[in-house]
């Protein structure tokens, strides 16, 4: 099974993950969650113009978000045995080690790179047709939910699959994921 991850970050630089979400390539499943701080991120790791961007404040995390590691446990039991790809692989590795930093077990997956994976296998989508899917699918940027639903519209795209199922089956991933 192919899966592609997104990852909200705390900082631009040298940051933590605030939320990680995946969605499945074909658009069937999709899981999100919000991460409260561990206890050694402390507070120079969060930069208020990420928060803009995301819309996650720390006291927002500390409130609302799952133990890391709880989050690190459940990520690895939904993708073990799958594929993983990021719009970001690097940037993506380093939040990931962070999270199994504070998890009693190392990470049990590899990242591929998203855009590479789709182009080898696809090429690119139609970009008006995917900008359209997108708004259809009510997309935003910033929440790492929607960017997992991203890759995966744009995957689905490019595969041939038909634009306005495939912005359903985002929508409802979006709606049943509490957004």
């Amino acid at each position: 099974m192919l899966i592609f991850l997104d990852i909200a970050a705390s900082a631009p630089e040298d940051g933590v993950p605030v939320e990680i979400a995946w969605a499945a390539a074909d658009l069937s499943a999709a899981a999100s969650w919000l991460i409260r701080p561990a206890p050694d991120w402390d507070e120079s790791l969060y930069a208020p113009e990420a928060e803009s961007r995301h819309g996650l404040s720390r006291p927002a995390l500390e409130a609302d978000g799952r133990d890391a590691r709880r989050v690190a446990m459940l990520l690895a039991e939904d993708l073990a045995g799958a594929t993983v790809a990021s719009a970001d692989p690097a940037g993506h590795e380093a939040l990931l080690d962070r999270l199994y930093e504070a998890a009693p077990f190392p990470r049990p997956f590899a990242l591929r790179d998203a855009d590479g994976l789709r182009r080898a296998r696809w090429g690119d989508p139609d970009e008006a047709e995917r900008l359209r899917a997108r708004a259809a699918a009510r997309l935003e940027d910033g929440p790492a939910l929607d960017g997992a639903v991203d890759l995966a519209l744009a995957w689905t795209l490019a595969s041939g699959g038909d634009a306005g199922a495939a912005a359903g089956a985002a929508r409802a991933l979006i709606a049943r994921e509490g957004r």
